[in-house]
């Protein structure tokens, strides 16, 4: 168990859980708004950053939105939020870098807040985890580069207003939380 599994104000929701015990490679996470997808999975990401020693080789989290306006309005200032909340959480972190966007953590996990404009952008770089919020915003070839080149888990976020792509090329194969 983590630091943040033993703090009884720290909240884990069912959302959470599922999350946390999913065993697929690609985790959907399908609701509506304030249902706890974003917070959930971003606890999750945290937890890996501040619990456990990141890999020498690309030892990155890469939470992307459609736009860094879109980064900025949602995921980022969630995570910021949790880390008012709980303040003790900054003491694990080494670096915190407000203009880039990413948070460098005494682990050594680098949790970087990125946007794509084109496929060829998402061919850069690789990561351990993926987290794509409000992912109906996001074409799917975009989706496809950034989760090839993730080693150990995607999270995948949206609002349930009209199929997209995981609809039709992921949720047959995949778990599926509501």
């Amino acid at each position: 168990m983590s630091i943040l599994q033993n703090d009884a104000n720290f909240d884990f929701s069912d959302v959470y859980w599922a999350n946390a015990t999913g065993g697929e490679n690609i985790i959907i996470n399908q609701g509506g708004t304030d249902s706890g997808k974003t917070y959930a999975i971003l606890q999750i990401l945290i937890i890996i950053a501040i619990s456990t020693i990141a890999p020498k080789e690309d030892p990155v989290i890469t939470i992307v939105a459609e736009s860094m306006t879109n980064i900025r309005k949602g995921a980022y200032r969630t995570f910021a939020g949790i880390f008012a909340k709980y303040e003790y959480l900054t003491g694990f972190i080494s670096s915190w870098n407000e203009t880039n966007k990413t948070v460098t953590f005494k682990s050594g996990w680098i949790i970087e807040f990125c946007s794509y404009e084109n496929e060829q952008q998402a061919k850069q770089g690789k990561r351990q985890y993926l987290f794509i919020n409000e992912a109906q915003s996001l074409i799917w070839p975009i989706f496809w580069q950034l989760s090839k080149r993730t080693r150990i888990r995607t999270f995948i976020d949206y609002n349930p207003t009209a199929p997209f792509w995981a609809h039709e090329k992921i949720n047959r194969y995949r778990s599926f939380l509501k």
